[in-house]
């Protein structure tokens, strides 16, 4: 059953486990000195196992205000033609 669906190996304990050591090494990074700094670097990563996906990185987000994104919106906008199989 493990090679069939391996996200079922871990149950709510591992789960838990696993969230609450993570939480204490946050606590623990925030006390040194890489945590007091202004814009902190080497944070802790959360331990996955391999058959938990690594989480997609956000997009790159724009910043337009109001008229910018009225004169986006009103430009053309090319169709997409959908052949049909024969």
């Amino acid at each position: 059953m493990r090679k069939i669906a391996p996200a079922g190996q871990w149950g709510w304990n591992e789960v838990l486990l696993n969230k609450i050591e993570y939480a204490l090494r946050i606590l623990v990074w925030q006390n040194t000195e890489d945590g007091h700094e202004r814009h902190p670097q080497h944070t802790p990563e959360p331990f996955r196992p391999s058959f938990i996906p690594k989480p997609k990185k956000k997009k790159k987000e724009e910043v337009m205000d109001i008229d910018d994104l009225k004169a986006y919106l009103s430009k053309p906008r090319i169709s997409a033609k959908v052949e049909a199989n024969e």
